[in-house]
């Protein structure tokens, strides 16, 4: 399974939402990631798309909905679309459990006509440092898990990697692969940053893979030079790592990855 991880430059809001260029601005990146026709799939970080008061109609019981209807028509007329595992935030009250207004969705491509079929989301149990409820992790497990290229995923949310979210990983399923999308750049003392060694240790997973947003140029320039540290085990040695440009200017990193049953390597 080759997958390629998006990793931008972090964009500020203004008072509610993403102004229009910077929803331009991700689809060209969209656009860039899908042009590799051996990529199986694309991973964004979270906070990819945000939404903001235009769209409270919507609320968490018609969430299939607002994806079916909103997003999926906004990503359908781009070309050689892949599955996509994809972070969105929004700037009002909509998530059903104690987390953020934040939920990471699974589309798929229908390959009868080219276009996204949701699969699955779930919502972010973390709200803050004081605060992840382990009971609104558990009800959503059962939509947690995707089954792609013959490897399970599980899916987190930012915050939902923290011990308190799943209670020290008793609340973990085992699978090939956890996939936590991140909001903004990470630091060595972050739970992404400690905890899926844990959790690998502990038998949850084979793989953690942790996406992000970066600070800067500086970040960017790092992860090109030094390789990307999120992805764990650490003692991977080899990556892909390729600055993109969004109207001239540096606005990320796509990092490719290739993931087997029994073997990682990063090409």
């Amino acid at each position: 399974m080759k997958v390629k991880l998006i990793i931008p430059k972090f964009q500020k809001l203004n008072e509610s939402y993403y102004p229009n260029q910077v929803f331009k601005d991700r689809l060209k990146v969209l656009e860039q990631a899908f042009l590799n026709n051996d990529i199986d799939l694309v991973v964004t970080s979270h906070n990819y798309f945000c939404f903001g008061s235009d769209f409270k109609s919507y609320s968490s019981d018609d969430i299939k909905k607002f994806i079916n209807n909103c997003l999926i028509t906004i990503l359908n007329p781009l070309k050689n679309k892949k599955p996509i595992i994809l972070g969105l935030d929004f700037c009002f009250n909509i998530n059903p459990f104690i987390g953020i207004n934040a939920l990471v969705c699974f589309l798929e491509v229908d390959d009868s006509n080219g276009n996204y079929i949701y699969k699955t989301h779930i919502w972010e149990c973390w709200k803050d440092q004081t605060c992840c409820s382990s009971k609104c992790f558990s009800k959503q497990n059962h939509k947690r898990f995707i089954c792609f290229k013959d490897q399970e995923i599980g899916l987190l949310s930012c915050g939902d990697i923290a011990n308190d979210c799943h209670e020290k990983g008793e609340l973990l399923k085992n699978c090939d692969l956890y996939i936590d999308l991140s909001h903004a750049s990470l630091t060595g003392h972050t739970s992404q940053a400690k905890i899926p060694d844990e959790m690998i240790s502990k038998g949850k997973s084979r793989y953690v893979i942790v996406t992000q947003q970066v600070s800067g140029p500086t970040t960017i320039l790092n992860y090109k030079k030094d390789g990307y540290k999120y992805i764990f085990p650490q003692d991977t040695t080899h990556q892909c790592v390729k600055r993109y440009c969004v109207n001239g200017k540096i606005a990320g990193v796509f990092v490719d990855i290739e993931i087997v049953k029994n073997i990682e390597t990063i090409t």
